[in-house]
């Protein structure tokens, strides 16, 4: 069987004094480490680029998802009252109407509460929840940074637990301290590939009764697994060599039927 290759390549063949077999090895090797380094580059690419954390939620009371502020007395829809006297089945928490003098302020967050008016039974807890996803992320490289501040008392559970962080991760003593002031904590362990569940257990031992929640989770976005980036670069390496075969095949072709039209062209003369 004949092989049919480019004039230029013929020269090139000749002059180096290579058989024809060494050369498409050679022409072969060149070809699968140019596929080995692309795969490489864009391994790389995607693991430095999902290197950096970033914001996945901001768990703030009574603001939307993008961080605005909500209206008093409209309800928190990503806050829920999901525990606490009479609660039978979860509902959303709501923006208190009365941001009380005495309560901490901030641009981040707004007080919420079991009502609008903000009473709620007192001497008994209330557990106030926020669920975030972080399908799509590492979670092993997630932490939650954030501050809060209750009337009076309260406490955070993270999936069910007692957090596992550092900062202020429950609040008691000083009830007028604990809602003046702002009180941070950070979250660094605990995290579910997929939904989450943030809890604050509030108790109210005079109304008006709240809670004051400002923070974010980030985390870095996940990356394919070593073995999907093996695969990939197989695939890659499997186009290349049907490539390789589908071209010499085609040249073959056009050869043999240029042949076949000079030896048709030398009869007729």
């Amino acid at each position: 069987m004949t092989t049919i290759i480019a004039r230029s390549e013929v020269c090139l063949v000749l002059q180096e004094g290579m058989c024809m077999n060494c050369y498409w090895s050679e022409k072969a090797i060149t070809g699968v480490a140019k596929v080995l380094r692309a795969g490489a580059a864009l391994a790389l690419a995607l693991s430095a680029g999902a290197a950096t954390a970033v914001t996945v939620v901001n768990i703030g009371t009574g603001v939307d998802a993008s961080g605005s502020t909500l209206a008093t007395s409209a309800t928190d829809p990503r806050w829920d009252i999901v525990a606490g006297p009479g609660v039978s089945s979860s509902f959303d928490a709501v923006v208190a109407s009365n941001q009380h003098q005495l309560y901490f302020k901030s641009p981040q967050s707004m007080w919420i509460s079991t009502a609008a008016n903000a009473r709620s039974t007192i001497n008994s807890p209330y557990t106030y929840q926020l669920v975030f996803d972080l399908t799509g992320y590492d979670a092993s490289t997630a932490r939650l940074d954030g501050s809060w501040s209750v009337d009076n008392y309260g406490s955070i559970l993270f999936n069910g637990h007692t957090p596992n962080g550092t900062g202020t991760l429950s609040l008691t003593g000083n009830a007028v301290q604990n809602y003046r002031s702002s009180h941070s904590f950070s979250i660094t362990g605990g995290f579910l590939p997929g939904l989450n569940t943030l809890q604050f257990r509030v108790t109210d031992t005079g109304n008006p009764a709240g809670l004051n929640v400002q923070g974010n989770v980030t985390a870095v976005t996940a990356v394919p697994e070593p073995s999907t980036l093996a695969l990939f670069g197989v695939g890659l390496l499997a186009v290349w060599v049907t490539r390789r075969r589908t071209v010499p095949r085609r040249n073959s072709l056009r050869a043999a039927t240029g042949r076949s039209n000079s030896a048709a062209g030398r009869q007729a003369d």
